[in-house]
């Protein structure tokens, strides 16, 4: 059996599903409200109007997820898969475009599921992902394998700007990132709006250990790496940017 006989037996199988009237109207809601990234465009922007104390993270976060964006928008026109039509089944949820492959929906989902927290709770926004991703074949309006490649776009790009930002230590401590030392030098030499501040208003450089576990978490710091920061006068400059 051929991948696309397969793709188009699991799209049937997920469109047939029960559907309740209640859940697709959500569903169809949920799908509009993120058409384009919109939704995710504006929540970050929304963001960082409102949260001042962390502004830059939530335009980094609103850069990374426009930029998912117009990455599956791209790879859409390049591939020119045209979204799926099941004789007497329609869609149930109104689409942006004619082209299906990758799904920007499940993309967008899921980069913003690396790159918003901790500005927002992980949990609820992987499963938001986890929900987007599977009502795409279940409304009728993408096939299973668009899914597959829009989680596999959105969580590349997502980690990607984690491992740019030096937050996934993990990644760059295994050269998983692109120019992994790069990173962990960027990672060392950085510092947040919130660490410049504390440094500016406390002259007396407090031990390191008073600068959260979250905070050098979020800013990609060792212990050692935090007490350069602190040795330093001179506030540091975000050099992350995306």
């Amino acid at each position: 059996m051929s991948v696309q006989a397969v793709d188009l037996r699991l799209l049937r199988w997920m469109r047939t599903l029960p559907h309740a009237p209640l859940g697709d109207r959500l569903l169809r809601w949920s799908s509009q409200a993120t058409d384009h990234g919109h939704g995710w465009v504006a929540l970050t922007a929304a963001g960082a109007l409102i949260d001042r104390r962390r502004r830059w993270r939530w335009l980094r976060a609103l850069a990374v997820l426009a930029g998912t964006e117009r990455a599956g928008r791209a790879i859409k026109h390049v591939t020119g898969r045209r979204r799926p039509r099941l004789a007497g089944l329609r869609p149930l949820a109104p689409t942006p475009g004619p082209l299906s492959f990758p799904s920007s929906h499940t993309a967008n989902a899921v980069a913003a599921a690396l790159v918003l927290p901790p500005l927002l709770p992980a949990a609820p926004l992987w499963a938001f992902a986890g929900i987007t991703a599977a009502s795409r074949p279940y409304l009728g309006v993408h096939y299973p394998s668009d899914v597959v490649a829009g989680w596999a776009l959105g969580e590349a790009l997502g980690r990607l700007a984690r491992c740019a930002a030096g937050v996934d230590r993990r990644s760059v401590d295994r050269f998983a990132c692109p120019g992994g030392e790069l990173t962990r030098a960027v990672a060392r030499r950085t510092s947040s709006y919130e660490t410049s501040r504390r440094l500016r208003e406390h002259p007396e450089r407090p031990h390191v250990a008073q600068i959260g576990k979250a905070d050098r978490g979020d800013l990609g710091l060792r212990r050692h790496d935090a007490r350069d920061v602190l040795e330093d006068d001179t506030p540091r400059t975000l050099l992350s940017s995306f």
